[in-house]
């Protein structure tokens, strides 16, 4: 059935789209095509398990004499030379690998304006306005397409979904035709594609700031260009809640001189927004231009010093550093989806291709207040580059240290402001790593540079009136341009050089109307380690008000609107009830004994597994209360594996009244929610203990997964249908949100262990056998399977402690291998073994 149904779509893609059979390619954006150019001289294959010399081996036996290879920094893909073939050879080696089973996938390499593009197995597409899921889920019916997530990284109307086929020409072949579906609004690739950094490479160091205060300090700095932003610190430096999130190849956050929050990673890594690589530098410097520190003594500072960046990572800079990097287009649609909670202010110093679903990604991030920046690119070109070319994102140009358009700097329609952008002086990675080989660099120049500049101005109007949405403080930005150029709007300098001082002084706070008026928290309980998300609800809130948990202020803090502040709890030095003080210039509110620090927390252990296995992840709670219940939610990479059977453990296996899970693989996460008794007089609870076993989750990997992959399984509040949250519930009625640790499910070629031996104290005895009918038959924990698998049937059940307790007494022999002494399983039966095996050397 599966083969016909291939069949179907292959003939569905090939037979209405007959473009792509010429030498003239192109792809869909927003109803229109995009011209690309075919690459002559090589094609990529995405190999994660195929050596290099496999890939040369194939390029080869499909007629290629001399091909060459070079590594993507994407974990799999390679770029094969194949010298220089015609339309049709492309076309025809490109189909012959992909009938190679060694490779996941075959693309030809296009380019668009310099920059190369892969097509991948995924496709971005999303209906027409007005239409549902629903609609787009039939429009795609019989056409055996996987639909692996709807309303990706939030954005709605931008689904990704993933074709059958390992060829590349017939996966944008079946893009382009879907595109014109009388249902679909867009359609193409999730293109993993070129994205350019607008870098021109080459408070100790103020005096270097022009861009910020240029008193013509240095030779050819003309006296008062710059933003006057040491004018504008007068009236502020920045507020905490307003957040600037940095699209780019990573943030170094733990640079001495850098304001940071924590940041995420939206590509193939896992670097929580840090750097992956030595050539990973723009994102530190971009950052820096922002918000690196003030009067700490050291090093520069930022346009916006005490307005925190927060990393979203979403490109991997080439190496060797050559200035581009590679983005797949649902990493900085997932990125740009993160920044609706987790930002007011986004900046993009980077060019790269056209995309309707990054357009849509932009729009509505917009749409939910987040105001947009970006580099209008380095080319003297007179049209600026996408994404700063769209409506929704201000394009921001750069100055030269005499105030005129530095002569590299794109201009042209859609211009809005232009910013300092020619030696600028700002962070760099600290040690070996970044752009100098030292902490800073002072001749960071280009549009990447003017971007975070404007960036930062808009972040200082933010500070003085959180409420203004994109469209206004757009407007007071553009009165606040000092003229450049034509007198008022022109497309070389937009409106203008932008002024921080010009503008702190356009805007008005907002002012209280009388004092704060705290009427709860939620969550009213958690962990004395601090990090709970909590919520004031109230009236009469400002979003400079001081918030005080006991002594300590609330940290993170989000000015919602007047009646509800968001933040995360600061942590105290032990358990026990504190009240939350709020005030600001109109008065002071008090809510006596408003928070309940506890020592709660919620962990999973951690387990290994071979390809093709499965592991187990056990939910461990450690509660200072007594617990009437709890939820839990998971999210998890579903790349490799598959989450399946979730059982209660331990205790709460004894009786649980209620346990509900709840498991998505397309949408990879896990909830579950557990009451220990509905009968009164509702006695059966979970007494104080630390690492109580309280769940049991059973993931199968693939037995395609390569070795060496460490999978996080986090616990993240707000995933499920409907959405779970990490809750601990104690008696009467309260909850407490516990302190979160993810798990880790770790590949390996096998588990090490010895045979029999499943308490893992590394010896087989009669506490072995006792260990597996309590695991058999008693729901307890077993972190080796393989161990406990005695007979090595690949089966676990009675006959195992029989086949130990007949070697221990009976006289029946040695188990087998591994026994004795600790190995790898010799056979291939699924079974999984747990990290850290107690008495395995």
């Amino acid at each position: 059935m599966g083969r016909i149904l291939l069949v179907a779509i292959l003939m569905f893609a090939a037979g209405v789209s007959r473009a792509e059979d010429s030498s003239s390619y192109s792809y869909d954006y927003l109803g229109s095509p995009i011209p690309i150019v075919l690459d002559h001289g090589r094609v990529a294959v995405w190999a994660p398990n195929a050596t290099q010399f496999a890939i040369l081996e194939a390029a080869r036996a499909a007629g290629v004499e001399k091909p060459t290879i070079d590594a993507l920094v994407v974990d799999g893909w390679h770029h094969l030379g194949v010298g220089e073939l015609s339309d049709g050879r492309i076309r025809a080696l490109v189909a012959t690998l992909a009938e190679d089973e060694r490779f996941g996938f075959v693309s030809p390499v296009f380019g668009y304006r310099g920059l190369a593009m892969l097509v991948t197995p995924w496709i971005l597409a999303g209906q027409h306005d007005g239409l549902s899921n629903i609609d787009f889920d039939g429009a795609l019916e019989g056409l055996e397409v996987t639909i692996e997530r709807h309303d990706l990284g939030g954005i709605q109307r931008v689904h990704r979904i993933r074709h059958l086929s390992r060829n590349g020409f017939e996966v944008l072949s079946f893009a382009n035709t879907l595109a014109r579906h009388e249902s679909i609004e867009h359609a193409a690739p999730d293109w993993l594609s070129q994205i350019k950094m607008h870098l021109i490479p080459n408070d100790t160091f103020f005096t270097d700031l022009w861009g910020i205060r240029n008193v013509g300090q240095s030779f050819g700095w003309v006296f008062d260009q710059d933003i006057d932003g040491d004018l504008a610190w007068d009236v502020t430096t920045g507020i905490a809640s307003v957040r600037i999130a940095v699209l780019d190849s990573g943030v170094q956050s733990a640079h001495p001189d850098m304001n940071s929050l924590s940041g995420a990673d939206f590509t193939s890594e896992s670097t929580a927004g840090e750097p992956g690589n030595e050539c990973d530098n723009h994102g530190t410097a971009v950052a820096g231009c922002i918000s690196a520190k003030i009067n700490n003594s050291t090093g520069v500072v930022g346009v916006a010093p005490d307005c925190p960046v927060r990393s979203a990572r979403m490109g991997i800079a080439e190496v060797p550093c050559s200035g581009f990097s590679l983005s797949q287009d649902s990493w900085l649609v997932s990125a740009l989806g993160w920044t609706q909670a987790n930002a007011e202010v986004t900046n993009s110093s980077f060019s790269r291709v056209p995309s309707s679903s990054v357009t849509t990604a932009y729009s509505q991030a917009r749409n939910a207040g987040v105001i947009h920046f970006a580099s209008t690119g380095n080319d003297s070109d007179p049209s600026i580059a996408y994404p700063s070319s769209l409506s929704t994102v201000n394009a921001v140009g750069a100055l030269d240290t005499d105030g005129t358009r530095a002569s590299f700097s794109n201009f042209g329609t859609g211009i809005a402001f232009s910013a300092p952008g020619v030696e600028i002086a700002t962070t760099d990675r600290t040690g070996s790593a970044g752009y100098t080989g030292g902490s800073y660099d002072f001749s960071f120049s280009g549009t990447s540079a003017a971007s975070p500049y404007a960036a930062g101005v808009a972040a200082l109007g933010l500070s003085v009136n959180p409420t203004l949405t994109p469209s206004q403080l757009e407007d007071f930005m553009q009165q606040a341009c000092v003229d450049r150029g034509a007198p008022g709007y022109d497309t070389e300098y937009g409106w203008g050089f932008v002024n921080a001082k010009n503008l702190v002084d356009l805007i008005d706070p907002p002012g209280p109307s009388g004092p704060p008026d705290l009427v709860s928290v939620s969550p009213a309980t958690g962990s004395v380690a601090g990090g709970t998300p909590v919520i004031l609800s109230g009236s009469n809130f400002t979003a400079s008000m001081t918030i005080l948990f006991g002594i300590n202020p609330l940290q993170n803090v989000v000015f919602v609107d007047d009646t509800t502040i968001q933040g995360t709890t600061p942590a105290a030095s032990s358990a026990g009830s504190v009240p939350i003080f709020v005030s600001h210039s109109g008065g002071t509110d008090t809510l006596p004994s408003g928070f309940l620090y506890s020592s709660n927390n919620l962990s999973l252990l951690s387990d290994t597994a071979p390809p093709g296995g499965t592991a187990q992840i056990t939910a461990l709670a450690t509660n200072d209360q007594t617990l009437s219940g709890f939820s839990i939610a998971s999210s998890f990479d579903g790349t490799f594996i598959d989450v399946g059977s979730i059982t209660v453990a331990g205790t709460v296996a004894a009786g649980a009244d209620f346990v509900a899970p709840g498991t998505n693989n397309v949408e990879n996460w896990w909830t579950v929610g557990v009451v220990l008794d509905l009968s009164p007089p509702l006695t059966f609870t979970l007494p104080p203990g630390s690492n109580q076993p309280i769940l049991f989750i059973e993931f199968s990997v693939a037995s395609f997964a390569p070795t060496g992959q460490f999978i996080p399984i986090d616990l993240v509040s707000g995933v499920g249908n409907p959405p779970v949250d990490n809750i601990f519930a104690l008696s009467g009625g309260l909850s407490s949100v516990p302190s979160l640790n993810g798990g880790v499910i770790q590949t390996v070629a096998g588990g090490v262990f010895i045979r029999g031996d499943g308490n893992r104290d590394g010896l087989l005895n009669i506490a072995d056998a006792i260990h597996a009918l309590d695991y058999l038959f008693a729901l307890g924990p077993a972190t080796c399977l393989d161990a406990v698998d005695a007979n090595d049937d690949g089966m676990l059940d009675i006959a195992d402690p029989i086949r130990m307790l007949s070697t221990l007494f009976a006289g029946a022999g040695p188990l087998d291998a591994p026994f004795a002494t600790c190995g790898g399983d010799p056979t291939s039966d699924g079974l999984g073994c747990g990290v850290n095996p107690s008495g395995c050397p």
